[in-house]
């Protein structure tokens, strides 16, 4: 059997039709979500900030625990009625442990990834660096002028690829959440070839998504310029763009996993 062959647009309009018909269900958790988002990005005092920090975290998960219901209803037996979800998503069951757990697994994956990256990346300093003779390596500057003209360009094509290299495993990993609130197990791996030939459109797919929340970052990013305390009003401008990115992005990204593992484990199937 040929692999499926996304639709951009179609998965892209699929994500945005979901926002609208699922946002109810979740918009307890998105709420204080972006409200702990505000707190954590103005707060001065670390107590306050890690506390607004992990309620986000934890409403985060709830969010999308909410929205996975309503995404996958008809294969998890779930009534998604037209009024919104008891408590408006906010509740911690066996999906968001199960989310949880997924997310932390691919969190120590990328961890091991940037470990064996940085030391890859420390070698090929080093091999550089030596080749001029002898170098002092607790000095940067020493180390750049023992690389020569040539070693920044290496060390920026290395940097380019390792950025590169973490956006494709990102990509190949992005069904890991949709198959654990799917399937009721934690996947990871297991949909690395769900993915398989569907790389890049899955990326165009999220840049498509992502281009409003980069252009209400760039525009609060103007106007804080504007402002007689660009500084001050950088950050509240920043801060309730993120807010408001939270409410409407986290939806349409949830819309979006979910349409493509459907599409992809499922051909044919609709969102």
């Amino acid at each position: 059997m040929a692999p499926v062959r996304l639709n951009i647009g179609e998965a892209v309009g699929e994500a945005v039709r979901f926002w609208s018909r699922s946002w109810r269900h979740a918009a307890g958790p998105l709420g204080v979500a972006a409200l702990s988002l505000i707190v954590y990005s103005t707060a001065s005092i670390p107590l306050l900030m890690g506390a607004a920090y992990g309620l986000y975290v934890v409403a985060t998960l709830m969010a999308q625990g909410a929205l996975f219901r309503v995404a996958f209803a008809d294969r998890l037996g779930v009534a998604t009625a037209a009024k919104p979800a008891p408590m408006a998503g906010l509740q911690w069951g066996p999906m968001e442990g199960r989310l949880a757990v997924t997310l932390i697994l691919m969190a120590i994956l990328f961890a091991i990834v940037i470990a064996v990256g940085v030391i890859l990346l420390a070698a090929i300093t080093v091999g550089l660096a030596a080749r001029g003779g002898p170098v002092d390596y607790t000095s940067a500057d020493s180390i750049a002028k023992a690389m020569g003209p040539g070693g920044g360009l290496i060390m920026t094509l290395v940097l380019l690829a390792a950025l590169i290299g973490l956006a494709w495993l990102s990509i190949r990993l992005s069904l890991a959440l949709p198959a654990t609130a799917a399937e009721g197990k934690v996947r990871l791996i297991s949909t690395w070839d769900l993915t398989k030939g569907n790389a890049w459109r899955i990326f165009v797919a999220y840049l498509v998504i992502s281009a409003p929340v980069l252009l209400v970052t760039v525009v609060a990013t103007l106007v804080a310029e504007g402002r007689p305390d660009p500084a001050s009003s950088r950050i509240w401008l920043n801060a309730a763009g993120s807010a408001v990115a939270v409410v409407f992005y986290l939806p349409i990204t949830v819309g979006l996993v979910s349409h493509i593992y459907r599409r992809l484990s499922t051909p044919g199937a609709a969102a």
